[in-house]
């Protein structure tokens, strides 16, 4: 069954195709981007980034994004509410 459309609806479904096209060519130019920085060397000629979570670290951004801390945070953290809890006795 084929379904007749406005033309206001066509003309906002080709503006979010467009934007979806716009989104693709953002993502590799990113890309382009992301492999020039890591083929990026100081001026001595050594790599800039030695080892790939140098350059990404997953799991600080997944981190970020779960809303999680890692447990160093979490300690310092709770060393600073116990000096807050001594300092209100």
């Amino acid at each position: 069954m084929i379904k007749r459309m406005t033309i206001e609806e066509y003309q906002i479904r080709m503006k979010a195709y467009s934007l979806r096209q716009l989104d693709e060519e953002y993502k590799l130019h990113k890309l382009a981007w992301q492999i020039n920085q890591a083929q990026a060397a100081d001026k001595k000629g050594k790599a800039v980034y030695r080892r790939f979570d140098d350059f990404f670290n997953f799991k600080k951004m997944e981190q970020r994004i779960l809303g999680t801390r890692p447990e160093d945070e979490v300690l310092k953290d709770k060393s600073l509410s116990d000096m807050m809890l001594k300092s209100n006795k």
